[in-house]
């Protein structure tokens, strides 16, 4: 500020010699060192002391995040710590009872107790609604509204007044691009030179990062405001009052010995008289010319300022009504209510009387008298501390007889509340939105159950019948006719946990609705709302025929003539986009044929819709599909589909709309308004050749342009119809392909790898003329293939072809591609990032030189980036993202608020992100897919169980590609045991009979078993070694206890054998055989007994 007033400069205190004196702080020598605070940081100065005085703190990594944008939350946490270094004490019932609605009890604990103590002091008030949003960011003038505010309390001074009545240059050149509130804030901030007079735009609409924040509370702190004076009035002055348009009271602390003496003047009013009051001798009654209302006025005692007031209007008004007459308030906090009284005027006053429950309650009556603003609206704000009801009167302070009468419940809880279930609040003509209503006690705020509510719409309640919206609630058509002929209203009763749910459905109409408690009796229930009823007012829905608006685009594939027959036709492909221009996923459009529908007897055909398989072969729809279809857009907005016709000379020319008067959208008729667009017309001929094509084929062979991961593109050169299709009994016999890669990694091109912007030519001969080209690792990658050569007719003579091209792109199993939808798991707020499903992260916002768009559901437009991720946390979220040249731009596409949203990475803790490390280790550390073998299996099981065992929230901090990277080691180890030769083993070994044949030996032995895979084949018999055999007594010289035999390999390698032994029982059995003079051997194994 340049040419400070003399009187503002002596109250500056020297920063070097005390900084923060309001806040007696420890040296700047021992602030906390935080990593990303350089020297070299115009704010560090300020943080360094706010740190040690408490006032602010860094983050658990050592860091400041001084350009981090500053949320409201933040300012309520920073400016409740500075009134701790005050002196002020934070208050008891800080958790009991939170001061805004938008808070609980669970809420965090720093938040609750910051938040209680600057609303309690004024500092903060929250917004109109009594919330605080405290995930939304603060702007630049609010800021300075909230600093003014804070030390206009903590030192006893009026600032705005105090500087409006300075005479001095003003430094910020954009005042006039803030709000009327905020503008003396502003100039305070300025005339202190808390403003950078070197920066003189202050930009007051702009967000406010954490180091800006710093050094404007620190700058503020280094001013004197004992110098300035307290209060609004000067010594000796205890009040001044304006009385009405006329007349202005001054009261004086002590008795107005002389008036004479007294030489009152007020600048821009002309005071006519001075005189003291006769019932109070220490006040003087200024009469003055008509005020203007809303002005700002300063009262001068002998040129000297002793106070300020705010002019009355003149004008009193012949209406007044409450503009909200139905409040829910929570006990110890403060409600907002305003009256308008019709006339556009400031300053009029209004006096509100509030006449309270006191029977039993600590609630009292109170009045009030608040100013009218420029839009003729008082508002005024007041508290009670019991449950209760208590009734407002409004009315112009002078006329008490025009009155108007609201209502405010209060409880120690919101008593009664809706909140949306469906996500979005433009629904698409027959669809339907459900609301959640939650009902408590007023005293408790415990649930209430079994409790009957009515809900209706705002728009439907005292209205004439034409003027009725098209809307229901749970099918009934609710409606409350201003001539008392209809009063109906759809009921709904609370479940056990307080909570009910309705829904709303409607066409081309917008409602408001609105739950009101029903006052039902044993003999009749109560449909009718009135302004006393406890009431809650849900989000505004509309619902519209979004589609209208969009536009549909039709282009066939090849020329006019196709080839008749249900195996040829011709392919169309629909593009649908809404009226931004974007493209328009999972919408449902309708084809049929312009013949069929024109009602020109002379233009028929004989065309039908033609359904195309996942092999590709095709066959004609039956039925009503025929001659009319229904297909959905894809993730690119678009949709194919292919007609034909057996009839040689027929023709056809499709058309398409999209249904906007239908919920399913499938109705079926064409109506006049909605969106279409009609298809070149097809031309049907017999089949006769037509040339060649190149085609690309996936490894099911189904014809396609895009690959994923490391899928293999078989190029194949073909002679073609004029319906693209292959003729019969034709080859190629032989074809140069010359492969362009035109992507940003390399390809693999039979064997030789091709690097991006290089070419490889390829020549294949009769026999396997196809050519097959691969991503040499998985990332993205493109090529353009242009074939040359010679085909063999269906006649056995050469064919000729040249210069036939295809493309094919490949698209990374992990990367998201330019056009992709998919669910949102995650974010990272400081990154800018989010996490499709399986997905390596993307940005959603601050890349340089890129323009960044963000649509809700119904192509609702999102401000800022902040907006849509606070969109994206409402409940699980699909989203479609779309590049195009420097523009990025996102779709909400489904949401599914009843299941968790995504979560932001950026405040994961320690703990999970060592766990989700940990996991990552384990697979890095695993040897290249390539080069694992069997004996890594063990780690590759340890990996996936660690990753089994990790929180959902851990799993979403392992990156895809490690994810894939164990998935593909999981895949290699299953390759490598399937490749292993089979063992030679057993794979039965019993004695089954009863059980006394078992016991004695008698029963039969089931011996089965496998040679090793290697020696199938090569092996023809086994031998069997029974042991652990009972000697027979009637045989004293025979060794019965083990016994051998032999038995067959079949060409399977299976051996059996099955038979009774008649001597011994046998224990174990083993087997052994020799191959190429090496003796394989299964070692001794238990005989089990089976009982039959």
């Amino acid at each position: 500020m340049a040419n400070q007033p003399t009187k503002y400069r002596k109250f500056v205190v020297g920063a070097a010699s005390a900084a923060l004196v309001a806040s007696a702080v420890a040296p700047v020598a021992m602030a906390a060192t935080f990593t990303d605070v350089k020297d070299n940081n115009s704010h560090k100065e300020a943080i360094d002391a706010l740190s040690n005085a408490g006032v602010i703190s860094g983050y658990e990594d050592g860091t400041f995040k001084p350009n981090k944008t500053l949320t409201r939350s933040d300012v309520v946490k920073l400016m409740g710590k500075w009134l701790v270094s005050e002196g002020y004490k934070v208050p008891t019932d800080y958790k009991t009872k939170p001061r805004f609605s938008d808070l609980k009890t669970t809420s965090n604990d720093e938040l609750l107790k910051m938040s209680a103590l600057v609303y309690d002091n004024g500092v903060f008030v929250g917004k109109p609604d009594g919330s605080l949003d405290p995930a939304g960011d603060i702007t630049r003038e609010n800021m300075a509204i909230v600093l003014v505010r804070a030390f206009d309390r903590v030192h006893d001074v009026d600032l705005t007044s105090y500087v409006k009545d300075q005479d001095f240059k003003k430094d910020v050149t954009d005042l006039g691009k803030a709000k009327a509130e905020a503008r003396p804030a502003i100039d305070v901030l300025d005339f202190f030179d808390i403003t950078n007079p070197a920066a003189p735009e202050f930009n007051p609409k702009s967000t406010t990062t954490r180091g800006q924040f710093a050094s404007f509370l620190y700058k503020t702190t280094l001013v004197d405001f004992d110098g300035i004076g307290g209060g609004v009035v000067a010594p000796g002055v205890a009040t001044v009052k304006g009385i009405n348009a006329t007349t202005v009271e001054v009261t004086m602390k002590d008795k107005v010995e002389n008036i004479n003496s007294l030489n009152f003047t007020i600048d821009g009013l002309t005071v006519a008289n001075a005189a003291v009051k006769q019932t109070d001798d220490k006040t003087v009654v200024l009469t003055t010319a008509t005020q203007k209302g809303g002005e700002k006025y300063t009262v001068k005692l002998n040129d000297k300022a002793i106070g300020s007031f705010t002019g009355i209007e003149a004008v009193v008004p012949t209406t007044i009504k409450i503009t909200n007459q139905s409040v829910q308030g929570k006990t110890g906090q403060q409600v907002i209510l305003s009256a308008d009284t019709g006339v556009k005027k400031a300053g009029i006053p209004v006096t509100f009387n509030v006449k309270a429950n006191t029977i039993g309650t600590t609630n009292k009556d109170q009045v009030f008298e608040a100013l009218t603003n420029e839009d003729g609206i008082a508002t005024f704000s007041y508290t009670q501390y019991s449950a209760g009801q208590d009734q407002v009167t409004a009315y112009p302070t002078g006329a008490p007889t025009v009155r108007s009468i609201g209502y405010v419940f209060w409880g120690v809880d919101t008593i009664l509340a809706v909140e949306d279930v469906t996500a979005g609040n433009t629904i698409s003509n027959g669809a339907n939105k459900t609301y959640k209503v939650v009902s408590k006690d007023a005293t408790t705020g415990k649930p209430v159950a079994n409790q009957t509510l009515n809900v209706s719409f705002k728009e439907n309640i005292e209205v004439t019948p034409d003027q009725l919206k098209d809307a229901t609630i749970n099918g009934v058509e609710v409606a409350q006719l201003s001539n008392g002929t209809v009063t109906r209203a759809a009921q709904i009763t609370t479940d056990s946990k307080g909570e009910a749910t309705f829904t709303v459905s409607g066409k081309n109409t917008s409602v408001t609705p609105v739950v009101f408690v029903a006052n039902n009796t044993a003999t009749a229930n109560d449909y009718k709302y009135d302004a006393s009823d406890l009431q809650a007012t849900a989000s505004k829905v509309t619902f519209s025929a979004n589609q209208a608006e969009y536009t549909l685009e039709m282009v066939r594939e090849n020329g006019e003539v196709a080839a008749t027959g249900g195996t040829n036709g011709r392919k169309y492909t629909l593009t649908v986009k809404n009226k931004d221009g974007n493209i328009a996923v999972n919408e449902i459009v309708n084809v049929a044929f312009n013949e069929d529908l024109d009602r020109v007897i002379s233009t028929n055909t004989e065309a039908k819709f033609i359904e195309v398989n996942n092999d590709d072969t095709q066959q004609y729809f039956t039925g009503n599909k025929a001659k009319q279809i229904s297909v959905k857009t894809d993730s690119k907005g678009q949709a194919t589909f292919v007609i034909g016709s057996d009839k040689v000379n027929d023709y056809a020319t499709p058309i398409a709309w999209i249904d906007v008067n239908t919920p399913n959208a499938v109705e079926g008729n064409f109506d006049q308004g909605e969106p279409y667009a009609t298809g070149q017309i097809s031309y049907f001929q017999a089949a006769y050749l037509d040339g060649a094509a190149l085609k690309v084929y996936n490894a099911a062979g189904k014809e396609t342009k895009e690959f994923k991961g490391s899928e293999t593109a078989t190029f194949k050169a073909e002679l073609v119809n004029q319906s693209n299709k292959k003729v019969a009994n034709t080859s190629i016999k032989k074809a140069s392909y010359t492969v362009f890669n035109t992507g940003a990694n390399d390809v693999t091109v039979e064997g030789q790898i091709v690097s991006p912007n290089r070419s490889y030519t390829v020549t294949k001969e009769t026999g396997n003329t196809e050519l097959k080209v691969t991503p040499t690792m998985d990332k993205n990658t493109s090529v353009r293939v242009v074939a040359t050569g010679v085909a063999v007719d269906t006649d056995g003579k050469d064919y000729a072809f040249t210069a036939k091209e295809a493309t094919a792109s490949f698209t990374a199993t992990s990367a998201v591609s330019d056009l992709y939808t998919g669910e949102v798991v995650s974010f990272n707020s400081d990154k800018k990032e989010l996490t499709f499903s399986g997905k390596d992260a993307i940005k959603y916002a601050g890349e340089k030189d890129v323009t960044y768009e963000y649509k809700g559901l119904g192509n609702t437009p999102i401000a800022t980036a902040d907006d849509f991720i606070k969109e994206l946390k409402k409940g699980k979220v699909t989203i479609t993202r779309e590049v195009k040249g420097s523009t990025t731009s996102f779709y909400i596409i489904e949401q599914d608020t009843t299941k968790a949203g995504p979560t932001d990475t950026a405040t994961t803790n320690a703990a999970d992100k060592a766990a989700a490390d940990a996991v990552t280790a384990k697979v890095v550390a695993l040897p290249a897919v390539a080069d694992l073998k069997l004996a890594d299996k063990a780690n590759v099981e340890a990996a996936r169980a660690a990753y089994a065992a990790l929180t959902t929230a851990q799993k979403g901090l392992v990156t895809p590609a490690t994810v894939n990277a164990l998935e593909a080691a999981e895949a290699k180890i299953a390759e490598l045991e399937a490749a292993q030769p089979q063992g030679f083993k057993f794979t039965k070994t019993e004695l089954t009979g009863n059980s006394i044949a078992t016991g004695l030996g008698l029963g039969t032995f089931n011996i089965e078993g496998t040679v090793a895979t290697e020696d199938i084949g090569k092996v023809s018999t086994v031998v069997l070694n029974f042991t652990d055999g009972k000697d027979n007594p009637a045989t004293p010289n025979v060794d019965e206890s083990k016994i051998s035999e032999t038995v067959t390999v079949d060409a399977n390698g299976k051996f059996a054998y099955n038979d009774l032994l008649e001597v011994g029982v046998y224990k174990n059995v083993s087997a052994t055989y020799t191959v190429a003079g090496v003796e394989r051997t299964i070692a001794s194994t238990k005989i089990t007994r089976v009982n039959n």
